[in-house]
C-alpha cells in the first residue's frame, strides 16, 4: 500500500470537489462535506455528498482551468508522459 502524509487543510469543513473522468471527459462533480463538526468527508463518517453536472456554474472557473489547462500537463507531471488517461479516474 501507499501512504499520503499530508498537512491538516482546515478549510476541509467547506467540503472537497472530486470530478468523475472517463477517459478526458469529465461526467460529474461531487461535493463532499463533511458532518457539522466533522473533519472527514468520507461518508461513513457522516458526511454529505451532492453531485452536480460537469457544467454545473458554480464549478465553472474550476472546470475551465482543470480540464482545458491542467489535465494535459498531468500525465507528464507525474512521470507518465506517452501513456493515456485511465478509462475511469477521480481528481479531488
Amino acid at each position: 500500500g501507499q501512504l499520503i502524509d499530508q498537512a491538516f487543510m482546515p478549510r476541509i469543513v467547506e467540503g472537497e470537489i472530486r470530478v468523475l473522468f472517463v477517459g478526458r471527459q469529465p461526467i460529474e462533480i461531487v461535493h463532499k462535506k463533511p458532518r457539522r463538526g466533522g473533519l472527514s468527508a468520507t461518508l461513513k463518517s457522516g458526511a454529505v455528498y451532492t453531485r452536480y453536472e460537469p457544467d454545473a456554474p458554480e464549478f465553472r472557473r474550476l472546470m475551465n482551468s482543470f480540464v482545458h489547462r491542467d489535465l494535459e500537463n498531468l500525465l507528464p507531471l507525474l512521470g507518465m508522459g506517452g501513456h493515456e488517461l485511465p478509462l475511469l479516474w477521480t481528481a479531488d
